[in-house]
């Protein structure tokens, strides 16, 4: 008989037992099928209702205690032990479970919330935000749950407390960098300091203008135009002076059916029904990503120089993104929102065949190759090739022209401050051992 015919088999005397009131039958079977599938949760879940019914939460603390001292590696069972012991009001001994099923399955956005929680009602309010913080990292919709019709109570409550502290927190957090840079600089910058991170902002606020919705960065007294037109500028002029220089290099060093990796990964959030998710419909070849050169920027040495001349967004002096982003022939990038609305969008239409386009807000533009077209990408905006070619364009992102430099400055400061924090994240040091 096949491992899944047998577990199916005891599966059904489990319930079988259970149903009779056999309580501790049905708990050895189950013990069995954990056995041959450690992570079988239709039997841990049912075996945690056998304890329970035996003698309620000590008595399935115990029951859970045996189980994970028999399989120590066992993510799920110190997971549900944390929760009974949790469920009696020993929070310092739970985080000591919790933080187990963290260390043995580090990818389980529960496990971290679970943790998290303990932490918080042990008072040990830094340590559970950046748990809850890296719970969100694996499941953003992990604070969103207490949103969520049918999700039970007691998970609602975990959610919002998350979703709160880190609100709180990151909102703390930004106030802070920025009295920090006007303390080190002597320069106020009150616009920087009411910018609005909207997905963790800790209060509600509108969008000055509908079809502008930055979904991380928000300063709400820029001016908010859908494009802008810079060809006044010496750098736009100087770059575009470089065009003949940067299309030769890209067309000798760029392979448009074989380089790059679809612009949005398997793993990407992407509005739900998107189709270029994965696939090379939508292909990139980044030169500058995260604010780190790539490998790929050797390749281009014209180019990189040219856009070093350039006034592009940076953190710690290294431009945030720039890459060749390659349309497929009969492509459409549906309507979305960009990151932010303290930088401008730039394109550099290296090859584009006829039937091209692009909508910002409610203006559509045709690209000119050589000609740079400035947009602020958190207006809704799409594109099309709808020709049988493929579309080139070299993309990255310059200040809004609004911002004086203190400000840009202020902003990097922030962006950097929060970056650092983000990737200082750890479980407390003694969970660790």
């Amino acid at each position: 008989m096949s491992s899944k015919k047998t577990i199916t088999k005891k599966m059904a005397q489990a319930n079988e037992f259970i149903e009779k009131s056999q309580f501790e039958e049905g708990g050895a079977v189950l013990k069995d099928i954990l056995k041959l599938e450690p992570d079988n949760r239709d039997a841990v879940n049912l075996l945690v209702l056998v304890a329970l019914a035996q003698g309620g939460f000590p008595e399935a603390e115990k029951v859970m205690a045996s189980f994970v001292k028999a399989d120590p590696t066992h993510h799920q069972g110190h997971n549900v032990l944390g929760t009974f012991v949790a469920q009696q009001q020993r929070f310092p001994d739970a985080i000591k479970h919790f933080a187990k099923a963290v260390l043995l399955k580090p990818d389980d956005a529960k496990y971290y919330l679970d943790l998290g929680t303990a932490l918080y009602m042990c008072d040990r309010i830094d340590d559970a935000v950046e748990v809850f913080s890296m719970a969100a990292s694996h499941d953003e919709t992990i604070r969103h749950l207490f949103n969520i019709e049918g999700v039970p109570d007691e998970l609602q409550e975990r959610s919002k407390l998350a979703d709160i502290s880190i609100r709180k927190k990151m909102s703390e957090m930004h106030l802070e960098s920025v009295a920090a840079f006007e303390k080190e600089t002597g320069v106020g910058v009150p616009r920087i300091k009411r910018s609005i991170w909207p997905k963790t902002h800790h209060t509600p606020f509108n969008y000055g203008n509908p079809q502008q919705q930055p979904t991380v960065f928000y300063v709400p007294e820029l001016r908010d135009e859908p494009d802008f037109d810079l060809s006044s500028l010496k750098w736009v002029k100087d770059l575009e002076a470089a065009y003949p220089d940067i299309r030769e290099e890209v067309m000798s060093q760029l392979d448009m059916e074989k380089d790059g990796e679809p612009y949005l990964g398997d793993s990407s959030i992407a509005p739900a029904g998107w189709s270029l998710k994965g696939n090379r419909d939508w292909t990139s070849l980044h030169l500058f990503q995260n604010a780190s050169v790539t490998p790929f920027a050797k390749r281009f040495p014209k180019t990189v120089e040219a856009l070093r001349k350039t006034p592009i967004s940076t953190v710690d002096g290294e431009p945030i993104e720039v890459f060749f982003s390659i349309l497929r022939p009969h492509t459409h990038i549906p309507p979305h929102f960009g990151v932010a609305n303290n930088r401008l969008t730039v394109h550099m239409p290296i090859v584009i065949p006829e039937k091209c386009k692009i909508r910002v807000g409610d203006k559509q533009h045709a690209w000119e190759e050589g000609k740079l077209y400035c947009f602020d990408d958190s207006f809704e905006h799409e594109a099309w090739n709808d020709s049988d070619e493929n579309r080139l364009v070299l993309i990255f992102e310059t200040w809004h022209p609004d911002l004086a430099d203190d400000e840009c400055t202020a902003i990097e400061r922030v962006f950097a401050d929060r970056d650092a924090w983000l990737k200082g994240r750890n479980l407390p040091a003694d969970l660790l051992g």
